[in-house]
């Protein structure tokens, strides 16, 4: 029972912590905009002005909530960088995380465009407008979207909430959990529920190598992907990206749990050697 209550005060905390962040950051935005139009008045209205500037929003809040984190910890203690296993990693690991992201992008997007399941929900169109505006600066928007948010995320959900979820969960319990507050966490049907099956991807990367810079990485190439990908009619052509992409996918996670097998049996034979 303890450790269940452990568990929910760290989910809790992690959700207030990110409140906190929000508005601090949009406090931030609103100062700013106060000083830039304090004297000339602004020609649009406040809500346009944050609207035009979310992907700012977006890197700043995404900041404050890391560097909370760090303070929560360092206070109680504890070394977060430790607690998140930020292990060194093979370049080639490196590159097939990054990849995985990349491919798993391309299924998602062949998926929901073959199905045309986004016209049921509306409202994830508004929210991708809002974050991926067509008019917006490209720089601000891969800054947040590829790298800002991305960090922040992982080292939320895959490092503080999955850590804590696996000392009072079985394995696959725990996997499942963290998929699904991850989906929560979203707040929108469709993004959340491939949010969740991404999630599970993110944790079983992270199984296979013991580094949270794996789902960083898969996470940043997930949603950098999606920025590049251009308009697509073609069924045939969804279809063998669908195809494709999936094959691809699996193979390459199917070799990081290879990699790690071999890694594990290695290591259990030479401490057995060494024991003897």
């Amino acid at each position: 029972m303890k450790k269940i209550m452990q568990i929910l005060i760290t989910i809790l905390g992690t959700f207030v912590a990110y409140l906190v962040a929000n508005i601090i950051a949009g406090f931030l935005l609103g100062v700013y905009y106060t000083l830039l139009y304090r004297e000339a008045g602004s020609p649009e209205g406040f809500d346009a002005f944050f609207a035009r500037n979310t992907n700012v929003l977006l890197i700043i809040a995404s900041l404050i909530a890391l560097a909370i984190f760090w303070v929560v910890y360092k206070v109680r203690g504890e070394n977060l960088s430790q607690i998140l296993n930020f292990s060194k990693m093979r370049f080639s690991t490196t590159l097939e995380s990054v990849f995985i992201g990349g491919f798993f992008s391309l299924f998602l997007f062949a998926l929901i465009s073959l199905t045309n399941i986004y016209r049921l929900f509306p409202s994830h169109g508004e929210i991708m407008e809002s974050i991926i505006p067509a008019e917006g600066n490209f720089l601000l928007i891969f800054l947040s979207i590829a790298i800002a948010v991305p960090l922040f995320e992982e080292v939320m959900h895959r490092g503080i909430i999955y850590q804590q979820l696996k000392k009072g969960l079985p394995l696959p319990l725990a996997i499942f959990s963290q998929a699904l507050i991850f989906g929560i966490f979203h707040l929108n049907w469709l993004q959340g529920t491939y949010a969740f099956l991404g999630g599970i991807v993110l944790a079983l990367l992270y199984e296979y190598t013991k580094s949270l810079w794996a789902p960083i990485l898969m996470h940043m190439g997930w949603n950098a992907t999606s920025l590049f990908i251009p308009s697509i009619y073609s069924n045939w052509v969804l279809g063998g990206i669908m195809i494709f992409s999936l094959g691809m996918l699996i193979s390459l996670l199917k070799k990081m749990k290879e990699n790690r097998d071999r890694e594990r049996m290695y290591t259990e034979s030479y401490n057995d050697g060494s024991a003897q």
